[in-house]
C-alpha cells in the first residue's frame, strides 16, 4: 500500500464511515448487554498494540482511518502510530487475508492486565455468548492473555497477533467499553467472574489476603510496618507476579478480606466471594473509583484508605493529579488499623 495514502486519510468515526457506506457494513446491537459491535467489510488492519483500521472506498477513491475504539466522537492519527503503520507495510508488503475476525486489541493500555479482564474480555464473552466462534486479533504474546484464553477454553488456533499486516473481509470492531459502563451493567460483571470461575479451581476455607504490588509505581513505601500491623490479623502476603493467571485468580476465590494498593491487580477482587472484605489503598494525589462495578456486583464491604501526606504546593491541580497516578503511598497505619478493628475485631496479641 502506498503510504501517502495512509497519510492523506481522513479519521473518522465507524458510525459516521458505515452511515456513509452501509454498503460496507453495519452496526451489531447486542441489547441485553448494552454493548455496540461494528462490523466492516474490507479493512486493513495494521501496527501494534492500539492498532489502525485502514478502508478505502471504491466508488470515489476517498480513503479513511478509524481507531479500533470506533464509538469516540473523535479520531486524530497520532505520528508514531503512523509510523508503526509504515513499519509494518514494509515488513510485510503482502497482507495476509482473513474471512472474518474480531478485533480484541481496542483498549488504550492492552497489556494491562486489569483492563484486559474489563475492557477485553467482556467483548469476548458477549461474542461467545451469541454464537461466535470464529478467530480474534489480540495483541503481541502476553502470558497472562493466553492464560486467559485458556480458562476461558478459547482454542490456540482461534488467536491472531495483531503485529502483522491484515487485509480483513470482515472485521468485527467492538465498541469502547469502560468501567463507568460496567457500573451499570452489573450483568455483565457477573458473567465475566462466572466464565473465570468455571475454568479455575476454588478453594475451600476462608483467608485473609495482602496483594503487594511491585515495579516503580504506587509501591506502599511503609510497607513493612503494613505488614507488620497485617500478621496480627494472619494475612496472607501473595505476589501476583509469583503465579500463573489461573493461580492468582485461584488464590482470590476464598479470600474473605483483602487489601490492595490501586492498580491492575485489583482486577483479582472479581474473583472473590460475594459479600466478602476489599480495602483498596490509594495516593492520596490520585483516587480513581475504577472498581465500583466489582463492589457492586459482589455486594463487597468496600474501604477507601487514602495515604495523607500533604500536599507540598509548587504545582498546578492538573499536574498533581498526573503526579499523583504514579506516586507510592505512605498507609496511614492508625486508620488502617482503626478499618481492621471495625471489620475484623482487634488482634489477637501474639506471644514472642
Amino acid at each position: 500500500m502506498d503510504i501517502n495514502i495512509l497519510r492523506n486519510m481522513t479519521p473518522v468515526s465507524a458510525c459516521n464511515f458505515l452511515a456513509k457506506y452501509p454498503e460496507r457494513g453495519g452496526i451489531i446491537d447486542v441489547r441485553q448487554f448494552g454493548m455496540r459491535f461494528y462490523s466492516i467489510n474490507d479493512v486493513q488492519v495494521f501496527g501494534k498494540g492500539t492498532s489502525l483500521l485502514c478502508a478505502k472506498d471504491s466508488s470515489d477513491g476517498s480513503a479513511w482511518m478509524l481507531k479500533e475504539s470506533v464509538n469516540e466522537d473523535n479520531f486524530y492519527i497520532q505520528q508514531g502510530l503512523l509510523q508503526s503503520i509504515a513499519a509494518a507495510v514494509a515488513e510485510k508488503p503482502d497482507l495476509i487475508v482473513l474471512d472474518e475476525v474480531v478485533a480484541l486489541n481496542s483498549i488504550h493500555t492492552p497489556l494491562n492486565f486489569w483492563h484486559w479482564i474489563f475492557e477485553s474480555i467482556s467483548k469476548l464473552l458477549v461474542l461467545e455468548t451469541y454464537g461466535y466462534s470464529g478467530p480474534y486479533i489480540v495483541p503481541d504474546d502476553c502470558t497472562f492473555i493466553n492464560g486467559i484464553f485458556d480458562i476461558l477454553s478459547i482454542p490456540q488456533d482461534r488467536i491472531i497477533r495483531n503485529s502483522g499486516a491484515y487485509h480483513v473481509k470482515k472485521l468485527i470492531v467492538p465498541q469502547r467499553y469502560q468501567c463507568s459502563q460496567l457500573v451499570t451493567n452489573k450483568k455483565l460483571t457477573k458473567l465475566i467472574r462466572c466464565k473465570l470461575l468455571e475454568g479455575i479451581k476454588i478453594l475451600d476455607g476462608a483467608k485473609h489476603c495482602y496483594i503487594k504490588r511491585i515495579g516503580e509505581r504506587r509501591r506502599v513505601e511503609n510497607e513493612d510496618e503494613v505488614l507488620r500491623l497485617l500478621s496480627f490479623y494472619d494475612f496472607e502476603v501473595m505476589v501476583p507476579e509469583d503465579y500463573s493467571v489461573g493461580e492468582q485468580l485461584s488464590f482470590m476465590t476464598n479470600v474473605s478480606c483483602s487489601i490492595m494498593p490501586h492498580g491492575a491487580n485489583c482486577a483479582l477482587a472479581l474473583l472473590q466471594p460475594e459479600k466478602s472484605t476489599f480495602i483498596e489503598i490509594f495516593n492520596h494525589a490520585y483516587i480513581a473509583m475504577l472498581n465500583m462495578h466489582i463492589v457492586l456486583a459482589l455486594n463487597l464491604r468496600y474501604h477507601m484508605l487514602s495515604s495523607d501526606t500533604p500536599y507540598s504546593g509548587g504545582l498546578c491541580p492538573t499536574d498533581y493529579l498526573q503526579k499523583g497516578h504514579s506516586a507510592n503511598i505512605t498507609v496511614n497505619i492508625n486508620l488502617l488499623r482503626a478499618i481492621l478493628e471495625n471489620l475484623l475485631g482487634r488482634p489477637t496479641l501474639k506471644k514472642s
